[in-house]
């Protein structure tokens, strides 16, 4: 249904934990509704479960981690430190940082939230809670 690359689930103390990734290869003005399309998707197929989410938009670095046994895929870089910090912020919002508010294209509404400090990356960034995904309401054609 969406466009993107799961990279890991796992199911932890807090709740229950994904690194998804959309973009990864080819990118697209889009990418950024695209991750949000599907993190308020899972914050609705998950109503009883505690569901932390941060979004980052940014340059990762991609590559495949393990050896012949067992390998996987995985992403790193100040995105991801980012994106992690980020889903600890709040409680059960889906958080965001400015460049993903503004890659979103007003197609989805967010409400302002405090600034974060990111120890990892040594900077604060701003914050956004999604609110939901902008209505337009269609103009009908001229008959």
């Amino acid at each position: 249904r969406f466009r993107g690359t799961v990279l890991r689930v796992k199911n932890t103390h807090i709740g229950l934990c994904a690194l998804y990734a959309v973009g990864l290869g080819e990118t697209t003005e889009n990418d950024a509704v695209q991750c949000l399309r599907i993190a308020m998707s899972l914050q609705k197929s998950f109503v009883q479960l505690k569901v932390l989410q941060g979004i980052c938009t940014g340059t990762v670095f991609h590559c495949t981690i393990g050896n012949r046994t067992r390998c996987e895929n995985s992403v790193f870089g100040e995105v991801v430190e980012k994106a992690h910090a980020l889903a600890h912020h709040q409680s059960t919002d889906i958080t965001c940082c400015e460049e993903t508010e503004k890659a979103s294209m007003n197609k989805v509404t967010f409400r302002k939230s405090t600034s974060l400090r990111v120890p990892q990356c040594d900077a604060y960034i701003g914050t956004y809670v999604v609110v939901g995904e902008t209505t337009v309401l269609e103009q009908e054609e001229p008959l």
